[in-house]
């Protein structure tokens, strides 16, 4: 993934650690079964950096209620990379 930091490395440590802490928890998540194995932890991660992104949006710019981003924001994942959508055909 990028991010531009701009030469901030006050920036670029918190935008990686975010990232290191978020690949553990997707590795934990897939390990309890709560993810899929088949997904890509990589894929994984980028998509909850971008339900990050969007969230901070959805509050700061569309006025909707953090709790009701809360919600939309785990069910786009879980339902998406969750166990209980099927697996991916393997090519």
């Amino acid at each position: 993934m990028q991010f531009d930091t701009s030469g901030d490395e006050v920036l670029r440590a918190g935008y990686e650690a975010q990232l290191n802490w978020t690949t553990a928890l997707v590795e934990d998540l897939k390990t309890e079964g709560v993810i899929r194995q088949d997904v890509p932890t990589r894929w994984a991660v980028a998509q909850i950096d971008q339900l990050i992104w969007v969230a901070w949006t959805a509050v700061s710019e569309w006025g909707l209620s953090p709790d009701d981003t809360a919600t939309l924001a785990q069910s786009t994942l879980l339902d998406g990379l969750g166990n209980l959508s099927p697996p991916r055909q393997r090519t």
